[in-house]
């Protein structure tokens, strides 16, 4: 199903970020999230040959601080946690792309060009 995450712009909305997530499935002793941040049910659906549907449900996530400071305490906290996850999964794609995409986020996209699995498609790095 989707998430539908509204931005914040100014006083009111500023637009909709929509991410695709699996949010239902079967109660199974190895279907397990996997990964600290963004956690990925679909790596164990897929090993055990599962299949996925998609639905026209969608949930609203809007709670977050969205304010300069929460959003500043958000990015440090992830970068923390992602720091444990490299040290365990150090060429892991998905852990190089939230640590790029989080820099990149935080405007430091200097340091995000680090992490070249975060790079969309096509696009050279330097």
């Amino acid at each position: 199903m989707q998430v539908h995450c509204p931005m914040r712009s100014g006083e009111g909305f500023g637009g909709l970020t929509v991410v695709d997530h699996i949010k239902l499935f079967r109660n199974h002793p190895r279907i397990r999230f996997e990964f600290r941040i963004h956690e990925q049910v679909l790596p164990s659906i897929r090993r055990l040959g599962g299949e996925v549907a998609w639905t026209d449900i969608f949930v609203d996530h809007s709670g977050s601080d969205q304010t300069e400071a929460g959003r500043r305490r958000k990015y440090e906290c992830d970068l923390r946690i992602l720091q444990l996850e490299l040290a365990e999964k150090p060429d892991h794609p998905f852990v190089l792309f939230n640590l790029g995409m989080t820099h990149a986020d935080m405007g430091e996209h200097a340091t995000a060009e680090e992490f070249p699995a975060a790079l969309p498609l096509g696009f050279p790095a330097r």
